[in-house]
């Protein structure tokens, strides 16, 4: 989870899991929880990778990210959605569900 300012300047990353390839235990409340109480927050990218290598948003992604958008809904803090990073690729999608990205390559050169 990477926490912003209200300038969008990061200021914190809380990594809120670990698991295995297939899985990956979440806590949306936890992880929300977390952000809101970080001084400053303003917004709240929700980041993670696929280490099997695919950067398309599984069904359990998309739950996840419609519990985090509706734990953010009517706080101070805007939530961007959630992304998904997968070999040399990333997805992104808005906290409308909205495909903002879809297996994008990582630019060379940032």
């Amino acid at each position: 989870m990477l926490v912003f300012d209200k300038s969008k300047k990061l200021i914190h990353v809380y990594r809120h899991s670990a698991g295995v390839i297939n899985q990956t235990p979440v806590s949306s409340a936890l992880i929300a929880g977390r952000a809101l109480n970080v001084p400053g927050a303003a917004f709240v990218l929700d980041v993670h990778n696929h280490p099997g290598g695919s950067a398309k948003l599984s069904d359990p992604d998309r739950r996840a990210n419609t519990a985090l958008a509706s734990l953010f809904r009517d706080t101070k803090v805007k939530y961007l959605g959630a992304m998904v990073i997968g070999g040399n690729a990333y997805a992104h999608v808005d906290a409308n569900e909205n495909d903002v990205a879809q297996e994008r390559p990582i630019p060379a050169e940032l």
